[in-house]
C-alpha cells in the first residue's frame, strides 16, 4: 500500500502531470484540427482514438476521485456523496450523453435538430453540445436531447429535407395509400435512407397523407414532386418538414 501514498502532495502532482496530459491534448486538436483522421491508421483504429480522446477527461476524473477518496475515506466520501445529490442533473446528462457522443464522434461535420433549435455541432463536451446556425450559438445538455429527442441532418442543414401534404388518388393507389407510399419511397432513387422519411395520417382528413423525406440533394425535388404526382400522390401543400426523433414510431417499415 506504500506505493498509493495517500497524501495531499501525491494528489497534486498526479492532478499536475494528468492537468498537463490534457493540456497538450487540447493544444494538439486547436493547431492541428484533424490530426488524429491524419494518422496513417486503419479507420477502425482512428475511431478508437477518437473515441478514447473523449472519454480521457472521464478517466482523468476517477483517478482524481480515487485519490481524492483515500486521502480520508469517511471526510471525502461524505463530501463527494453530497456534491452528486447536488448535481445529480449534471451526472444525468453526462451519463445519457455517453451513446449520443459515441454517435457525433462518427461524424466529420455532425449536424443536428432538437426542437426549435437546428445548425452544424461545434463542440460536444461532456455534458452539453455547442450548435451553430445563423442566430448564434445554443447549448444543448444531453439531458434535454435525451428528453426532446434528436435528428441528425445531412450537412449543410436543412436544404434537403422536404415537407408536404399529399392527397392520394384512390383510384391509382388502392385501398391502402400509406403502404403504397411506402413501397414508392423504397425504390425512389431521390431519397436519403440515412434519414428514414416518415408517413402519417391527418387526424382531420383521413384521405390525406402527410410525408417528411429527405433527399439526397436538392436538386431532386422537382424529379421527386413528378414521381408523386405520377404514382397518384397529389401535392396539397408544402409545409416546413418536422424531424422525429430516431425513436420515432412513423418511420417507413
Amino acid at each position: 500500500m506504500e506505493s498509493i501514498n495517500p497524501t495531499w502532495g501525491s494528489w497534486i502532482v498526479i492532478a499536475i502531470w494528468l492537468g498537463a496530459l490534457w493540456l497538450v491534448v487540447r493544444m494538439l486538436e486547436r493547431s492541428f484540427p484533424g490530426f488524429v483522421r491524419a494518422l496513417p491508421f486503419p479507420p477502425r483504429v482512428i475511431l478508437a482514438i477518437r473515441l478514447m480522446r473523449r472519454w480521457l477527461p472521464f478517466v482523468i476524473l476517477l483517478v482524481l476521485i480515487w485519490r481524492f477518496v483515500i486521502i480520508s475515506p469517511m471526510t471525502h466520501g461524505i463530501l463527494l456523496f453530497a456534491l452528486i445529490i447536488g448535481g445529480f442533473q449534471g451526472i444525468q446528462s453526462f451519463f445519457l450523453g455517453w451513446p449520443i457522443r459515441s454517435r457525433l464522434v462518427l461524424y466529420a461535420n455532425p449536424w443536428l435538430r432538437c426542437g426549435p433549435y437546428s445548425g452544424r455541432v461545434d463542440r460536444f463536451g461532456l455534458l452539453a453540445v455547442e450548435i451553430i446556425n445563423p442566430q448564434g450559438r445554443h447549448n444543448l445538455s444531453y439531458l434535454t436531447l435525451s428528453r426532446k429527442g434528436y435528428s441528425l441532418l445531412p450537412e449543410g442543414g436543412e436544404e434537403t429535407f422536404l415537407g408536404c401534404t399529399l392527397a392520394p388518388d384512390l383510384n391509382v393507389t388502392g385501398e391502402e395509400p400509406k403502404r403504397a407510399l411506402q413501397d414508392l419511397l423504397a425504390l425512389c432513387p431521390y431519397t436519403d435512407w440515412n434519414h428514414p422519411p416518415s408517413i402519417r395520417l391527418l387526424s382531420d382528413q383521413n384521405d390525406h397523407l402527410v410525408l417528411n423525406v429527405n433527399l439526397l440533394t436538392s436538386r431532386f425535388e422537382g424529379p421527386f414532386r413528378n414521381l408523386l404526382q405520377e404514382a397518384g400522390f397529389r401535392s396539397v401543400r408544402n409545409q416546413p418538414a418536422t424531424h422525429h426523433p430516431f425513436t420515432s414510431h412513423d418511420i417507413v417499415d
